[in-house]
């Protein structure tokens, strides 16, 4: 078998809210749709691939992206039992909160939980990463050329 990764998204964004309502699996915990919407996504890239088996998705995770990383990997391994991903495992990025003040130029991370406050100025933030959330990657297990018959 051969490794291969495919990314999911090039340009590096991906909505979201559309993985959300596409989920197979309804579900009152938030971590729980998403990882149905990720196995999903990923399934079906694997599909379109040929691959065997998925061994490894990527994703990046925001910090203000309203997801609990532990939530999501402990949802992931309790859906995945019967899917292509049934071994794969979940690598989870974490992007920190980073805010700047357009009025006084003031860049960093904002204090407390969620003040997008300047701490200098008080003027309002402009939120420059912390809420990503999306599938950077999908790595493939796909038949190898070789053992195909003549």
């Amino acid at each position: 078998a051969v490794m291969s990764r495919y990314y999911e998204n090039p340009s590096g964004r991906r909505d979201w809210q559309v993985l959300r309502r596409n989920a197979t699996i309804e579900s009152d915990m938030h971590e729980a749709g998403i990882a149905a919407s990720i196995l999903e996504i990923c399934e079906a890239r694997a599909r379109e691939h040929g691959a065997l088996a998925i061994r490894a998705i990527g994703v990046t995770l925001g910090e203000l992206s309203g997801v609990v990383p532990e939530a999501l990997e402990f949802a992931f391994e309790a859906l995945k039992a019967e899917t292509l991903a049934r071994t794969a495992e979940l690598r989870v990025e974490r992007v920190p909160l980073d805010a700047r003040c357009q009025k006084c130029g003031w860049a960093g991370r904002p204090d407390g939980d969620v003040c997008l406050l300047c701490p200098a100025c008080d003027s309002a933030l402009q939120i420059l990463s912390g809420r990503e959330m999306q599938v950077n990657y999908v790595e493939l297990e796909e038949e190898s050329e070789c053992s195909a018959s003549p």
